[in-house]
């Protein structure tokens, strides 16, 4: 990371320029923005390829943290469904990761959370949701039972984020 930090202080905005590339494609490790980083930087492809490599490593860490923060879901799981499902909200998170901002990682979780329900029936009905609360299927939807009063997915997650 240090190394990323002093290519950038000689190359301004090449680095800002590549994450950029990569986040409005919605995936960091695409040869695209190794290519892109190494033109704009003007350095050895394997020592970029290794820089890229700690800083996302860097990232995801944070932003693995971030999940963790909402919710026990595991975080691939949000990450495929945003590169899958929702690229522009992928794009804004790789960017503000890149920041050290995760209001928007935070975001998604909830909202990947909230769908759950839809996304993977089974992984709604098999979540873990604490001790006063379990997951069923009445009429084919999957509603949460919460200290004995019943709520639809969406209901008890937004209250879960929120608490």
């Amino acid at each position: 990371m240090k190394q990323l930090h002093e290519l950038a202080d000689v190359n301004p905005g090449a680095i800002d320029y590549a994450f950029t590339q990569a986040a409005n494609s919605g995936d960091l490790s695409e040869e695209g923005f190794v290519q892109t980083i190494t033109e704009k930087l003007g350095g050895d492809r394997e020592q970029v390829e290794s820089l890229i490599e700690a800083a996302r490593a860097t990232y995801v860490a944070a932003t693995d943290a971030a999940v963790a923060g909402v919710s026990n879901v595991e975080p691939s799981l949000v990450y495929d469904w945003l590169r899958d499902q929702k690229p522009e909200m992928a794009a804004r998170v790789i960017m503000d990761a890149q920041m050290g901002r995760f209001g928007s990682i935070k975001e998604a979780t909830g909202a990947y959370l909230s769908d759950l329900s839809t996304i993977d029936p089974e992984a709604a009905l098999n979540a873990d949701l604490g001790p006063h609360a379990k997951a069923e299927c009445i009429g084919g939807k999957v509603a949460v039972r919460i200290n004995g009063k019943l709520y639809s997915w969406r209901e008890a997650m937004r209250h879960r984020i929120k608490s």
